[in-house]
């Protein structure tokens, strides 16, 4: 019931990289033109299942962590911070994916300058960084949870904060969800931010 997004380094959430037969998608592209697709693209055979998630043999594991946003509705919503040292701490073309509103009334972001994020790749590591996130939602009341799905890479033994601003909570996520309420519907992009090292708050 919402979209998955891929780019360069990942996707949100991890599915296969293949597109199953009649699955709509967008293209977003850095300039216009053409976007060709030929039959040698086709891969005959492999569409039995669409949501399939492999590791292919001899792959990389990247500096990622996956965040979960979850309501009392059953509603979910991913996004994945990454750290790659080829990359920079500002937007880079191909690995920073802008959020797309899906068919859930709840979103879960990271911000970059103005720019909401589903995908976040920063450069080299750095505990020093704070990641500021946003949430939506169009319903109010609900019981609402942030936890963490997955670390990998570099990221694996790293401590993970969530510091919640306005109660002025520092939650380890290593060790348990964080639930919270909220007041009204809207978007909330001052609230929560993730802390790699409690020293720098």
């Amino acid at each position: 019931d919402d979209y998955v997004t891929y780019n360069r380094f990942t996707s949100v959430p991890e599915v296969g990289k293949n597109i199953g037969s009649g699955q709509g998608f967008f293209v977003r592209t850095i300039k216009s033109g053409i976007v060709s697709f030929d039959p040698s693209m086709i891969l005959r055979g492999s569409n039995d299942q669409f949501f399939k998630v492999a590791k292919e043999k001899g792959s990389i594991e990247k500096n990622s962590l996956r965040i979960n946003l979850c309501g009392s509705d059953n509603y979910f919503k991913q996004i994945v911070i990454g750290f790659d040292e080829k990359l920079t701490y500002q937007l880079d073309s191909g690995y920073d994916a802008l959020y797309l509103k899906g068919n859930q009334p709840i979103a879960l972001y990271s911000i970059l300058d103005q720019s909401k994020l589903t995908i976040q790749v920063l450069g080299s590591f750095n505990d020093q960084k704070i990641v500021k996130l946003g949430f939506d939602s169009e319903v109010e009341g609900l019981d609402m949870k942030i936890e963490l799905s997955r670390k990998e890479g570099l990221l694996r033994d790293q401590g993970l904060l969530l510091l919640d601003s306005d109660h002025g909570i520092l939650h380890d996520l290593n060790s348990s969800p964080y639930n919270f309420i909220y007041e009204g519907s809207g978007s909330f992009e001052d609230r929560f931010s993730l802390v790699f090292n409690s020293a720098v708050v």
